[in-house]
């Protein structure tokens, strides 16, 4: 996992909350921290080309660097504690005035200069920071204000939390100190690591092995589960969504939001669904028999009679989580644990609900045929290329009179 760690005013990648997050955390984690230019108008373009360049797994701002953290892309988890949403509003700290910073820089530089240029940068863009933001943007839950109960020195916890709703207290002050990090920043890192390992079996068991059109000699992770990647940009967006699931889950039951109402279900039964099996590429139709469970339109189970083209009724069962935009049959796993150490990715247990779960007869549910028709049909289209490609190798005089 790679972390990218956001210092504050003043301070440096070189500083002690560094090395001691490295020392907390195993050494597979990877943690960059760069030193951030003085003048936002630089380090807001410098920290975005940065995670377009590498891939963070989690951000972690601390006051102005928690500022900016909540600012890049939200495909990252962001972690920011005690964001200085309004830096220039604190006359006592950012004022015209040569500073010395609090670790030496890794170009040598023990100084640095404000000016009311970039006082004036700071002004602007603190006025246009949420200019990005979507209210109704899922991600929003990737992004966790941490505020501490004494800090006398930004109070920007009502204005975060407008904005997103993952936030929580801690006792101590403004500075991110070594108890913070023991005590909370570590622990929400460790929980998101057990999301990743979860999200890297479920993803290959749901997407790879049900719904991916790459073939499997040439997918790999098929070849290896231990990897993370799921074809082309499917890994991230599944890993994304597996996150934002776990921790809406998680603030619903710590009462910090609420669910949302809705008019009417979305399902019913007898309403009609229908399908299609890469395995043996046939579309099937069917019905809702029975509805399990239901919480809203992204949340719910349902019994469901299948009838394949030219066969008999499969009953099966299509489950909704929050993961996918669509139904699909259920797998049953209601918990996972996994290894610890060397094997900490491979699972140890898998409690699994016995359900009359059909995954060769209908992977894909849809509750209309156009969905239904377009997957199957990009599908095929996906499988011919891959054919046409497999004859053009075949075919190719450079494969069969070219030494190994």
């Amino acid at each position: 996992m790679n972390i990218l760690y956001l210092h504050g005013f003043g301070s440096s990648g070189q500083s002690s909350t560094v090395e001691y997050l490295k020392k907390s955390l195993p050494d597979y984690y990877h943690i960059e921290a760069p030193d951030i230019p003085v003048d936002p108008a630089e380090a807001l373009p410098f920290l975005k080309q940065l995670c377009e360049k590498e891939h963070f797994s989690v951000i972690i701002g601390t006051s102005m660097g928690g500022m900016y953290a909540h600012q890049l892309p939200a495909d990252f988890v962001r972690i920011c504690v005690n964001p200085a949403l309004h830096l220039s509003r604190i006359t006592d700290i950012l004022k015209p005035s040569t500073f010395d910073f609090f670790q030496p820089r890794k170009d040598g530089k023990t100084q640095f200069t404000i000016t009311e240029e970039i006082i004036q940068h700071f002004r602007e863009m603190e006025e246009h920071q949420f200019d990005n933001w979507k209210a109704s943007a899922p991600e929003s839950l990737l992004c966790m204000g941490l505020f501490g109960t004494e800090d006398t020195t930004v109070n920007c916890r009502e204005e975060f939390q407008r904005y997103y709703p993952n936030v929580q207290t801690f006792e101590g002050g403004h500075r991110m100190n070594q108890k913070v990090l023991k005590n909370v920043v570590v622990p929400i890192i460790k929980r998101l690591e057990e999301y990743r390992r979860e999200a890297g079996l479920i993803g290959q068991l749901e997407n790879c092995a049900r719904f991916c059109p790459e073939d499997r000699d040439t997918c790999l992770f098929c070849q290896n589960y231990g990897g993370h990647t799921l074809c082309g940009d499917k890994p991230r967006h599944f890993m994304k969504r597996y996150f934002i699931e776990k921790e809406w889950q998680r603030l619903l039951q710590e009462g910090l939001v609420s669910q949302p109402e809705e008019k009417e279900p979305a399902i019913h039964v007898g309403d009609r669904v229908y399908g299609f099996t890469p395995n043996y590429r046939k579309p099937y139709k069917g019905k809702i028999t029975e509805i399990v469970s239901y919480t809203d339109k992204n949340h719910y189970e349902a019994n469901i009679s299948m009838r394949p083209f030219y066969g008999l009724p499969v009953e099966t069962r299509i489950v909704m989580d929050g993961l996918f935009d669509t139904p699909r049959v259920s797998l049953g796993i209601k918990s996972l644990k996994f290894a610890e150490g060397e094997d900490a990715e491979r699972p140890v247990d898998m409690k699994i609900e016995e359900l009359p779960s059909h995954i060769s007869i209908a992977p894909m549910v849809f509750l209309d045929k156009e969905s239904a028709k377009k997957t199957a049909r990009d599908y095929l289209e996906h499988q011919k290329e891959l054919e046409d490609k497999a004859i053009e190798d075949l075919n190719s005089d450079y494969f069969w009179n070219n030494d190994l």
